[in-house]
């Protein structure tokens, strides 16, 4: 009777133990589950929190974005119509310089030579003095009417860019010791919007300005081509070359680029101390 006692014994013993094991697991179950929504929780609380700050940080991007491009605007707009202003002064003093002074000096030229033809040639010396005198009143006509259509180019309005620049160059190395090549391809009649126009007819100008003051150069090319869409513009010149990062101000090259921003250009340099100068326009 005794053995049999004892196995109850044991095996409510061992029942309990049994209970007690998966009281405890189950506990252990209930504490790991917590766990995990504890760190579930915590893993999308800093989700949310990382996802905000990333919002919040695009959204700040974004405004800063959108304000830089809005003040980029702003500031073309500006640098337009400062340009465009500076075109209506210089038609204005075109204008002025031609139908004013010009029609003057016309008048003035049309008298002496009435004059002229009443002095007697007997007279040498104050005929040849007169002579003289109206070569200098042919030389300030003719200075009038070019500084005129530098102003405003006529061949700009009446025909195209590249009969606009061919002229424009020959007059500007007429009397200089460069010699130059023009050269263009595919824009022989092109017309262009005016603002383009008139911008790479300025562009040109202050490039054939910078190569006389500054480059020493005795040979100059210039290229004008179409490309696709794109419209560029090359000039090389065989100069004392110049470093770009230090001397844009000086050649020019920032009122270059100024120009170009408001009508979607670039430029690019190629040059140093010493060597020949490359500038590509690109629009």
């Amino acid at each position: 009777m005794k053995p049999k006692k004892k196995d109850k014994e044991n095996e409510k013993l061992a029942r309990v133990n049994a209970e007690e094991e998966a009281k405890r697991k189950i506990a252990e179950l209930r504490i790991a589950n917590r766990n995990k929504w504890i760190i579930g929780i915590t893993f999308g609380s800093l989700s949310l929190l990382f996802l905000a700050l990333f919002i919040i940080q695009r959204n700040k991007q974004k405004a800063k974005t959108e304000l830089q491009t809005k003040l980029d605007k702003e500031r073309q707009k500006g640098i337009k119509a400062v340009f465009e202003s500076q075109e209506k002064e210089r038609t204005r003093i075109s204008k002025d310089l031609h139908d004013g002074i010009g029609q003057q000096l016309s008048g003035l030229k049309m008298a002496w030579d009435k004059i002229s033809t009443k002095l007697n040639k007997s007279k040498v010396a104050e005929f040849e003095e007169l002579i003289l005198l109206t070569q200098i009143l042919d030389e300030t006509a003719i200075e009038i009417r070019d500084l005129s259509h530098q102003m405003m180019p006529k061949t700009l309005k009446e025909f195209s860019l590249a009969p606009a620049i061919e002229d424009m160059l020959g007059k500007s190395f007429k009397f200089s010791a460069i010699k130059y090549e023009f050269e263009h391809f595919g824009i022989k009649n092109d017309r262009f919007n005016e603002d383009i126009e008139v911008g790479l007819y300025r562009i040109f100008q202050e490039l054939v300005n910078n190569i006389m003051k500054h480059a020493n150069a005795t040979q100059v090319t210039f290229q004008v081509f179409k490309n696709g869409n794109k419209l560029q513009l090359l000039v090389s010149d065989n100069g004392k070359g110049f470093t770009p990062q230090t001397s844009e101000s000086g050649y020019g090259l920032a009122n270059i680029k100024t120009r170009l921003a408001t009508i979607n250009g670039t430029c690019s340099v190629e040059s140093k101390n010493g060597t020949t100068t490359r500038i590509v326009v690109e629009l």
